[in-house]
């Protein structure tokens, strides 16, 4: 039911979505706690253990190593991944297959140009819905270009390069991604989701506390942090639907708690952005400070430790219902009964 309130509320106009600046995005990615530059370490090393393969063992045409490595490890998760690997080898084998077409009638200089500017354009306009097909004109415009710079007439070459570099950058892609953090997201989903609660939980306490001092600046740091967590916890969620093997029974129970984090964060960023803050009493912001405080160490126990009935939000009904919605999706997720009490 607060999903279609949420919905109606969205379709009537009375909730309005923000971009977030190019800028902003890109420096929250250097954030030491952002799961995008920790996935970077993880690239940068393993692509970097890829090279140092490539180049101390000498292949022919060395570099499509890395470089197949790179392709293989852009899956956003372990599936993900295996699957790039088989349609990377099974499309180079068909391109090498269109390549010996194509070289077979001994095209002229004129037609290779425009042959590469063709595969191109289809590698283009295929890669973002069948990187197995786009794959298959990767390889032939590859040795085209590989056969008109070096004026080498031999396609056995670099059929037999490429089908090799290919094979072993995806064979270092996929250890690479078994290796380095196989089962890293999932592990981590239960500090995140805490992380992310008592986050918010210190949003709520700078716009309703009458102790704290409504500065821009010390908004905005507190909101940075609440949407990195929240950036993080996406992130480390979806791939953890990918691990092998995964619980699916407890993410698909997860999921509704992860949304209705999402919700409320927005409601806690529009109450800190339009200002005028409704000041709640001491008390009051007390319960609220515990009331999230249980529900992080609820995740990190695993287990319901109790659940409140929740005070009313003076001019913040929106809030209200978020906190309200986050407890009984962390209840489903938990999936233990609990006896309620009052706070």
């Amino acid at each position: 039911m607060p999903l279609f309130t949420s919905l109606f509320q969205i379709w009537t106009g009375k909730v309005h979505f923000k971009k977030q600046p190019i800028i902003k995005k890109l420096a929250d990615a250097f954030d030491k706690n952002a799961v995008v530059f920790l996935t970077s370490l993880r690239y940068a090393i393993v692509l970097g253990l890829a090279a140092l393969i490539a180049f101390s063992f000498e292949f022919d045409r060395s570099y499509w190593i890395p470089v197949t490595c790179g392709a293989v490890m852009l899956g956003s998760t372990i599936i993900s991944t295996f699957h790039r690997s088989i349609q990377r080898s099974l499309g180079t084998l068909a391109g090498i297959f269109v390549a010996v077409i194509i070289l077979s009638i001994s095209p002229a200089p004129i037609v290779v140009a425009l042959l590469i500017g063709a595969l191109h354009f289809l590698t283009e306009t295929f890669m973002v819905r069948n990187y197995a097909f786009a794959v298959t004109f990767i390889t032939p415009n590859a040795i085209l270009i590989a056969e008109s710079t070096t004026q080498m007439a031999n396609l056995s070459y670099f059929a037999t390069a490429r089908i090799t570099d290919v094979i072993i950058g995806s064979i270092i892609g996929i250890l690479g991604v078994l290796l380095v953090g196989r089962h890293s997201a999932s592990s981590r989903l239960p500090h995140l989701v805490s992380k992310t609660i008592r986050s918010q939980s210190q949003l709520f306490f700078k716009i309703f506390s009458d102790n704290s001092a409504s500065v821009a600046a010390d908004y905005r740091r507190t909101q940075n942090k609440m949407r990195t967590n929240l950036n993080n916890l996406r992130t480390v969620y979806n791939t953890s639907l990918g691990e092998i093997p995964n619980d699916f029974d407890y993410l698909s129970r997860l999921s509704p708690a992860i949304f209705s984090m999402e919700q409320l964060g927005y409601f806690l960023e529009v109450a800190a952005e339009r200002g005028g803050r409704t000041v709640l009493s001491k008390s009051e912001t007390a319960r609220f400070v515990y009331l999230f405080e249980s529900m992080a160490q609820s995740i990190e126990q695993q287990q319901l430790l109790e659940t409140f009935n929740i005070p009313e939000v003076p001019n913040h009904a929106q809030i209200y219902q978020g906190i309200n919605t986050l407890q009984e999706s962390l209840m489903l997720s938990l999936n233990r009964p609990a006896k309620q009490d009052k706070v």
